[in-house]
């Protein structure tokens, strides 16, 4: 006869998805800006500023580069690529071990009741990325 002590009688466990938590990418923040550094360090000790720099080549490049791409994707995509571009400087990471338990515990729900009883844990499986 199955108890509750074994894991097969009783409420279902209290299963949780691990916790995330947020953190600047360092690397991003002094690379993007250390590269424009070496830019500008190059236009001042190469001489003029406008050697280096015409306003309106750099319109072209700009505005052609984003026109073109919003052009051949929808404004959907466009703000998906935006948020994108946002978590490589901001980005959440996991810990592994909480990962890892949540897994188990999940693995001893499906073998102890069948991989039916996972149904009530499905809204937090299916909003937890697996990496």
């Amino acid at each position: 006869m199955a108890t509750e002590a074994d894991g097969r009688g009783g409420p279902a466990p209290n299963v949780s998805p691990p916790t995330s938590s947020s953190s600047i990418d360092l690397a991003t923040i002094v690379g993007i800006p250390g590269a424009f550094l070496l830019i500008f360090m190059a236009i001042y000790l190469g001489g003029s500023p406008g050697a280096f720099i015409n306003l309106p080549s750099v319109f072209i490049v700009l505005g052609g580069t984003f026109g073109v791409t919003t052009a051949c994707f929808s404004l959907s995509d466009m703000s998906a690529a935006i948020r994108i571009v946002a978590q490589t400087v901001f980005h959440r990471s996991r810990d592994p071990a909480a990962a890892a338990i949540h897994a188990l515990q999940l693995a001893q729900i499906a073998r102890y009741r069948g991989a039916l009883a996972l149904q009530a844990h499905i809204e937090n499986i299916g909003t937890e990325p697996a990496a």
